[in-house]
């Protein structure tokens, strides 16, 4: 189970980055651009690279956190911490990309909605993330200290 769910962990980091290297060769007005053009010329497109350095963190603490399952022994609060820190920073990087889309492209021709709703999309899925490690890392600390408590 464990390593069906590692499988799945390098399976979704291969799977984004090709997209994010593949996507932007297809958008409609890269058509005919070359590759220069495309990575270079596009603002957007580093910001977008630079802010997913903090998903591809966190899919490694969650990586490791496997590790962790695998040797039996207790989930790391640190790998639970980054992997939360993680989802905050792409938190804040997902907001700024919103707000570059309704302040930049609201006025040109280029049609927003797609790129709102797959933002809105990658925030839902952030704030699940970080709850869920809030929580995962609450539960261990209760049962760490109830063990420690029993132990004395």
């Amino acid at each position: 189970m464990i390593t069906l769910f590692r499988t799945g962990i390098i399976m979704v980091g291969i799977s984004v980055l090709v997209f994010m290297l593949l996507e932007p060769c297809f958008e409609g007005r890269n058509i005919h651009s070359s590759f220069v053009q495309i990575y270079f010329g596009d603002p957007f497109l580093a910001y977008v690279y630079l802010s997913s350095i903090s998903f591809f963190v966190a899919l490694y603490q969650m990586f490791v956190l496997t590790g962790y399952q695998k040797q039996s022994l207790l989930f790391s609060f640190r790998a639970l911490h980054i992997i939360r820190y993680s989802m905050i920073s792409l938190l804040f990087s997902l907001f700024g990309a919103e707000a570059y889309f309704f302040i930049v492209q609201k006025n040109r021709e280029d049609d927003i909605a797609g790129g709102v709703v797959l933002g809105a999309l990658m925030i839902a899925i952030c704030i699940v993330i970080f709850w869920i490690t809030f929580i995962f890392e609450r539960r261990l600390r209760q049962r760490r200290e109830n063990f420690h408590t029993f132990s004395e």
